[in-house]
């Protein structure tokens, strides 16, 4: 998402288009199992807790992005975006993921 900001060419667009395709691919079923592997019973409301709370971020995060995107412009939009993705993964690697080891090793 980074590489955005210093986009030029349509070529740079489409090859970071396709690598963002693929890394959603891959971590979509990945987040998603990992939610549902959290759960002792009622799978069925832990999917649907998630891909609820995954179609709001969606929606809020489109919302907030096009409001911006005339004040900041589109390199800056997508460098916030490259910031929002640290963000999240420094939250999931201090909190989410210590939290999934711990109910690896205590069923």
């Amino acid at each position: 998402m980074a590489s955005y900001y210093f986009m030029n060419t349509a070529v740079h667009f489409l090859i970071i288009a396709v690598l963002l395709g693929l890394g959603y691919g891959i971590l979509q079923p990945l987040f998603q199992s990992l939610v549902t592997g959290t759960t002792i019973r009622n799978r069925g409301t832990a999917n649907a807790t998630y891909m609820l709370s995954y179609d709001i971020g969606i929606g809020i995060g489109s919302l907030c992005m096009g409001f911006m995107q005339n004040t900041i412009g589109l390199s800056a939009g997508f460098a916030l975006t490259a910031a929002a993705y640290v963000v999240a993964g420094l939250i999931f690697l201090c909190y989410t993921d210590g939290y999934y080891r711990k109910l690896l090793h205590n069923p």
